[in-house]
């Protein structure tokens, strides 16, 4: 058989509703494009009335999803209706579009009844006209740039290739094991490349941001390990110099509780200055890192609280511990000490 786009997506169709006639799937769709995890295309949208050149081109996720899309996603039209079974290459073409780009590109007016070009910039654009509103959608990763996004009917815009998500009764790693075989028996003439629950998925598109995340961890437990050892050292190696100084002044009559509440202090100040620094030259490198698509704000206090607690509790043992060694040895001990 040679297939067509047509022939293919019709094909397609048949495996949704194959699949939705089984007991122990609750419901089932075929798009080109998944949330949080990958879009149709990228297509530049225009208005009939409104000139489209490269200066103002307006970019936005495009999609082909069949009739089952959104109750499949549990998805609610603000206005108007979903993309219907009826919505085939006999009817005009419609599209749904969420709220972005009702924003952006309508201004907040209704978009109803309206028509948006596909492909504006090109000789032969493709007229939608807009039948429903969504709630903002991200057809793409979640570490993706965010678009505006628009619907079309899979049976106006056939493809070879969907994506089928499933909604399962029961345990998703059970169906999962079972695809192949539901497949080979309710759509025989399909290929299933790869299956893997809506998590799986949406953990692959952020593998990058997670592994440069985990990168920058590594190196911060790594120099604040330094930062600790180095800050021990140091306080330590100051306070077995002062050997000789703390025996004197035990010999004169100086209580070990005011030799520590005199060397404590000093050393609270100088924490105090680094720690200020420290934050006032993290807090812009913190900024730089936001990203809402990911969740991760600027300034995270968790963060900036362990750290500082971290520094707190490595200086207090630093200057405890060779305080007490110091103050255990004998005044004439330490005045002969060189």
């Amino acid at each position: 058989r040679q297939w067509t786009a047509e022939l293919a997506g019709q094909q397609l169709v048949q495996v949704g509703e194959a699949f939705r006639a089984d007991s122990r799937i609750l419901g089932a769709s075929l798009s080109t494009g998944v949330p949080g995890v990958s879009y149709g295309s990228v297509e530049e949208l225009g208005l009939p009335e409104a000139a489209v050149n490269d200066d103002d081109e307006f970019l936005a996720n495009v999609a082909a999803v069949d009739a089952h899309f959104l109750q499949t996603f549990g998805i609610q039209t603000i206005s108007g209706r979903s993309i219907e079974s009826a919505d085939d290459l006999t009817r005009e073409a419609v599209a749904i579009v969420d709220q972005v780009l009702v924003e952006r590109l309508f201004e907040g007016r209704d978009p109803l009844g309206r028509t948006l070009l596909l492909d504006a910039g090109s000789d032969q654009p493709r007229p939608v006209t807009v039948v429903g509103v969504v709630p903002s959608l991200q057809l793409a990763g979640a570490s993706s740039e965010p678009r505006p996004s628009m619907l079309t009917s899979i049976r106006q815009f056939p493809s070879t290739s969907a994506f089928l998500t499933i909604r399962p009764r029961t345990s998703s790693a059970a169906l999962l094991k079972d695809l192949p075989e539901i497949l080979d028996k309710r759509a025989p003439d399909a290929m299933l490349f790869r299956s893997r629950t809506l998590d799986e998925a949406m953990s692959a598109t952020q593998i990058d941001a997670l592994t440069l995340a985990r990168v920058f961890s590594a190196v911060g437990f790594v120099a604040l390990f330094l930062a600790v050892t180095g800050l021990y050292g140091v306080l330590a190696y100051r306070i077995r110099q002062r050997t000789r100084e703390i025996g004197v002044r035990r010999a004169l009559g100086e209580s070990s509780a005011s030799l520590i509440r005199g060397l404590g202090t000093k050393v609270a100040w100088q924490l105090a200055i680094g720690l200020t620094i420290g934050l006032l030259l993290a807090s812009p490198w913190s900024m730089a890192l936001e990203d809402p698509a990911l969740r991760t704000e600027g300034i995270e206090p968790s963060a900036f609280l362990v750290t500082a607690a971290t520094l707190i509790i490595a200086t207090l043992i630093a200057m405890l511990v060779p305080m007490w060694r110091a103050l255990k040895i004998e005044p004439s001990v330490a005045l002969r000490d060189d």
